[in-house]
């Protein structure tokens, strides 16, 4: 029973929290086999991350603290404890050296994978604290862009990427189902299923660039619903699959 997995090609090994909350197993993509058991959060954990070379995997907890291990050897290398609540997210940075961590007292916060340092961070005014649920770098590293939804309200962040100033709260009330591997396209829309009869929100699954907030293509247009998987997408109309 699990709770998360993170899974690296390259390192070919997966992540992954179980339903205790108290420790990472590391496996062997091939053999299943488990290669290390990391135990070093006092709190639950809420949150993994791999680096992008795979050298490193990054965990999270409820007390705010971040712990930076080594995949090759299972140890930790580093322990961050800027944030003074539960780390929610973490997002890589294209360029692979840097990350950033999402959290309670501050918002952001901005560290060197390898060394721990701490870059830059981002304190949320009083009373417009979020805590983001997805958290990513546009495909260019220049914008970070968070996804919170506080009061049941949807809320669509961006901050620089070297910096962490924020350039809006919330992007036109936007708010992307997914993301592409890349991170270069989101997507709106495309609900399995309508809420009700003739509910005429779903179904148009519309592609956007991330970088420029610009509509791409509106894939499904005039579907009853739809659903992307990978590569693939399933249409349908009231009589007809696609």
């Amino acid at each position: 029973n699990m709770s998360q997995v993170a899974y690296h090609q390259t390192a070919d090994e997966f992540a992954m929290i179980p339903q205790t909350f108290d420790r990472i197993l590391i496996y062997d993509a091939q053999t299943r086999r488990q290669k290390f058991e990391l135990a070093g959060h006092e709190a639950n954990i809420t949150t993994l991350q791999y680096s992008l070379d795979g050298q490193f995997l990054v965990t999270a907890a409820q007390d705010g603290t971040v712990i930076i291990w080594s995949t090759s050897t299972g140890t930790p290398l580093h322990q961050l404890n800027r944030h003074q609540d539960v780390v929610n997210a973490i997002a890589m940075h294209p360029d692979g050296q840097q990350m950033v961590t999402a959290g309670i007292r501050p918002m952001l916060v901005k560290w060197d994978i390898a060394t721990g340092e701490e870059l830059a961070s981002y304190m949320a005014p009083q009373g417009e604290e979020l805590l983001p649920e997805t958290l990513l770098f546009s495909s260019d590293g220049s914008r970070l862009i968070s996804w919170s939804n506080p009061r049941g309200e949807s809320i669509m962040s961006q901050w620089t990427a070297d910096t962490l100033d924020l350039l809006t709260m919330d992007s036109g009330g936007r708010v992307y189902v997914g993301y592409d591997p890349s991170g270069q396209l989101a997507w709106t829309g495309g609900r399995a299923l309508p809420a009700y009869a003739n509910d005429p929100n779903v179904g148009e699954l519309v592609l956007w660039n991330i970088a420029t907030g610009q509509q791409q293509i509106r894939l499904t247009e005039g579907f009853n619903w739809t659903v992307l998987s990978g590569t693939n997408i399933a249409a349908s109309t009231d009589s007809l699959v696609f």
